[in-house]
């Protein structure tokens, strides 16, 4: 897993992976309140079983409040065969 330290390294993540995807693992009213553009929303509860038919070296980089839970489904990705993971950090409270 690697780490995103700040908005600017998301930005650059989605440059330069435009067949990436940022994933909001936050709950669905804090997701409905407000996310990263082009986010998408893919709960902790789900994901594995959300992206389970996708190619395992899709660039992904979660994110959620404060960084804890999206730490947890990155090392979830990793356990599942993903294998080009990012977590924002510091999340969206932080």
């Amino acid at each position: 897993m690697r780490e995103l330290a700040d908005l600017r390294a998301v930005e650059d993540f989605k440059a330069q992976n435009p067949e990436g995807l940022v994933i909001d693992v936050r709950s669905q009213a804090d997701y409905e309140e407000g996310h990263m553009e082009g986010a998408l929303h893919h709960p902790e509860e789900t994901i594995l079983t959300d992206l389970a038919d996708r190619d395992k070296t899709l660039p992904i980089a979660v994110y959620c409040n404060r960084g804890i839970k999206s730490r947890r489904v990155a090392q979830s990705l990793e356990a599942a065969g993903f294998s080009n993971i990012y977590n924002y950090t510091p999340g969206l409270k932080g």
